[in-house]
């Protein structure tokens, strides 16, 4: 809200760059990135002013969809639940996390963010992270599927809001999900990653550490991004993406 008050000269702005065509010139930019910031203050009273027009802003990627892996992710779930101990009532729903910038201009509200560039879930578990226990996150690899450039899921403390864990798709779920589901003819395109305190030298886990020392067990939240579809500079539909999910335990009871 860039008003004609003091209180409207307050904004924040956030500059994600990546996949540089020519990593040298990517460098250069961002040592000093030609970037210039003015305030303006009108003179003329508030009635005279008439904003500039809304632009019509460039829709994210309409196309192919995931669907067609959901069985094998369910699947995968199956496998894994009879491999581990919990109770199945402590598992969450993940759910989009859609903003509307259009409304939030229209209506002269607060957005929080809008990033185009990537279509966000966001899993919210309502189980303390205890010592004892361990989630398995699973879900497609929208970079294999074809629907993104790059893919992550990070951990948030929710005292604090920072991420204090995370894995992508450059680094951590490719063949993740094979532990579970080898030899299927989608593995490739599904991942498995858990989170747990101590990962002992196990496979495709990560660990987590909340920094500071609490009365209760540390409550989190996750979230999933997928960055950039490959034929634009806007992320896929959120609708056509299958979400993750999130699955609790407390034991291994197979072999994996």
């Amino acid at each position: 809200n860039l008003g004609i008050f003091y209180s409207s000269d307050t904004i924040s702005t956030t500059m994600r760059i990546a996949f540089f065509e020519d990593q040298a010139i990517g460098e250069q930019y961002l040592s000093d990135v030609p970037v210039t910031v003015l305030r303006i203050t009108p003179k003329l009273m508030k009635e005279e002013i008439l904003p500039y027009p809304i632009p019509i802003r460039a829709s994210k990627y309409l196309g192919d969809n995931e669907r067609k892996y959901k069985r094998a992710l369910n699947k995968l779930e199956r496998k894994i639940r009879k491999n581990i101990g919990g109770d199945k009532r402590l598992d969450s729903t993940t759910v989009p996390i859609q903003l509307d910038p259009e409304e939030c201009l229209a209506e002269n509200t607060q957005c929080f963010f809008d990033s185009p560039d990537s279509a966000y879930y966001g899993n919210l578990p309502g189980q303390f992270f205890k010592r004892s226990s361990f989630f398995i996150v699973i879900g497609t690899n929208h970079v294999k599927t074809g629907l993104a450039r790059y893919s992550s899921v990070a951990m948030y403390d929710v005292d604090q809001l920072i991420p204090v864990a995370s894995f992508n798709s450059v680094n951590d779920m490719e063949n993740s999900a094979e532990q579970f589901l080898p030899n299927h003819e989608h593995t490739d395109k599904l991942f498995a990653i858990t989170f747990r305190k101590k990962c002992k030298k196990r496979p495709y886990c990560v660990e987590v550490n909340f920094s500071k020392r609490r009365s209760l067990p540390p409550f989190f939240l996750l979230a999933s991004r997928a960055y950039m579809h490959p034929n634009g500079t806007k992320s896929a539909y959120v609708d056509d993406l299958l979400p993750m999910r999130v699955i609790y335990g407390e034991k291994i009871i197979g072999n994996s």
